[in-house]
């Protein structure tokens, strides 16, 4: 009888001792926490450039609202500012889905990072392992 109970530990404890990680799992972003205003302040482009944000062209931001809609501030390529841009969203699947109002296209973000403080989006499409980092 002890050599069956052993050999069962011993065929059960490898299937115990695995684990999926963290990633496969987190799919389901809690809504909470993509709430307020995101200030950004890091970008990536081309891999390699990392810089802090240039806030010269003026206040900056990007703002969830409630679990469906937001607005935008920012800007991109010498000062050409977006601002006030709302739009609705969703979130899937570890990625953002924004609809800017008057528009028919919907954009994807990736959601590299979400937490109580810190927020990193990724474009999987066109920014080639580019990023913009926020912070509430």
């Amino acid at each position: 009888m002890k050599n069956i109970f052993k050999l069962f530990i011993l065929l059960i404890a490898p299937f115990l001792l695995i684990s999926c990680e963290d990633e496969d799992d987190n799919y389901d972003i809690n809504y909470t926490l993509i709430l307020g205003k995101w200030i950004p302040y890091e970008a990536q482009e081309r891999r390699t450039n990392v810089y802090d944000w240039d806030y010269s062209c003026g206040d900056e931001y990007l703002m969830i609202t409630d679990n469906t809609a937001g607005e935008y501030s920012l800007h991109f390529e010498n000062c050409s500012i977006y601002n006030n841009n709302p739009f609705t969203y969703r979130m899937e699947n570890g990625y953002l889905y924004i609809l800017e109002a008057g528009s028919t296209q919907e954009y994807r973000r990736q959601i590299l990072t979400l937490t109580a403080t810190e927020l990193v989006l990724t474009d999987p499409d066109d920014w080639r392992e580019n990023y913009i980092k926020f912070r509430k």
